[in-house]
């Protein structure tokens, strides 16, 4: 009965001892890479197929038969990972690369030690919540989600393109709002 409390007890402050750990990490900060190992914000296509060549943690086997996106301007490149990753997408917008998605093997390593590498290198995220934890500079978000996945993206590029969208979606609320004044 009283090893059975004990655990119970240990059990509910774990969590808390896990958030005091990620909490109390604010000196380590180290500013956040503009990419992935040689893989860097703004390359081009080429530049990155380059750099494919003579990854180890990845495969590039050459240009897929076909491509299709939906976006003008977008390209995205994917390909298998070695060991440690199982597969990475590499996402362009006009030629340069702002987006870098590593999908983890899960049998080969976890989100824990990936969670408390990112934590000791670039300190507490910020943004943590049961899906993700989130780094945060002017110029990188990088996440690490649930499951496995590690995403760099180029923050004024984001911006960019979320600000597209909302420009995008207030003039179709204004033609619509004109259509309906026409019935």
């Amino acid at each position: 009965m009283r090893k059975r409390l004990i655990f119970s007890l240990l059990m509910l402050t774990l969590p808390l001892l896990v958030q005091a750990q990620v909490v109390g990490n604010p000196s380590v900060e180290a500013s956040l890479p503009l990419g992935y190992e040689g893989f860097l914000f703004g390359q081009t296509l080429k530049e990155v197929k380059t750099l494919l060549e003579s990854s180890t943690n990845l495969w590039w086997k050459g240009d897929p038969d076909v491509t299709m996106l939906a976006r003008p301007n977008t390209s995205l490149l994917e390909v298998d990972g070695a060991y440690y990753i199982k597969r990475a997408a590499f996402q362009f917008v006009e030629d340069g690369l702002y987006s870098i998605t590593l999908v983890m093997n899960e049998d080969k390593i976890d989100y824990y030690s990936l969670f408390e590498q990112l934590n000791r290198k670039y300190g507490r995220p910020q943004l943590l919540n049961p899906q993700k934890a989130q780094w945060e500079s002017s110029d990188t978000f990088l996440s690490l989600e649930k499951p496995m996945t590690v995403k760099y993206l180029n923050r004024p590029v984001l911006e960019s393109l979320r600000q597209g969208v909302q420009t995008q979606s207030s003039q179709q609320r204004i033609l619509r709002e004109d259509f309906l004044g026409t019935l």
